[in-house]
């Protein structure tokens, strides 16, 4: 790698990084409050970064989903630890869609600053997934009924 080439990989910001993850995702310090997020979270909810500060983006979670998401939040917290989970996120248009939640946290550094903890929370589309899921599980279902009818 060429020097201007390491300097410029060097000084890449966060967010040009964020940027570039095929999801949706909210940097967040580890208390849960906002720092930014990606422009695909922004398209896909309708919501600008200032609409999302403080904790604001958990109000694009799913009623339902929302307490045990903040539950496996607090306990990943307080553990130190990634996470993984399922919620539904609400889209720009007032519909909910499922995704896979991921939290990650990432320490980054650079030459002129100390080290510095970023949460990093990536949102994956499921919905598909979880729609076949359940076709599935009716399906189980009105099967074992007819079984038991037999």
């Amino acid at each position: 790698m060429t020097n201007a080439a390491l300097q410029n990989s060097e000084s890449l910001d966060l967010r040009d990084v964020v940027e570039t993850i095929p999801a949706l995702v909210v940097c967040a310090l580890p208390n849960g409050s906002v720092e930014f997020v990606n422009r695909a979270w922004q398209e896909y909810t309708g919501y600008p970064l200032q609409q999302m500060s403080g904790s604001g983006w958990q109000g694009t979670i799913h009623p339902d989903d929302l307490s045990s998401f903040l539950d496996v939040w607090g306990a990943a917290l307080s553990a130190g630890k990634p996470f993984q989970t399922e919620a539904r996120v609400q889209r720009a248009d007032g519909q909910y869609r499922w995704f896979l939640v991921k939290k990650a946290l990432a320490v980054l550094r650079n030459r002129t600053s100390k080290p510095s903890l970023h949460t990093l929370i990536a949102f994956e589309d499921i919905h598909e997934r979880k729609q076949a899921q359940a076709g599935l599980q009716q399906s189980e279902a009105r099967y074992r009924v007819l079984v038991r009818r037999g």
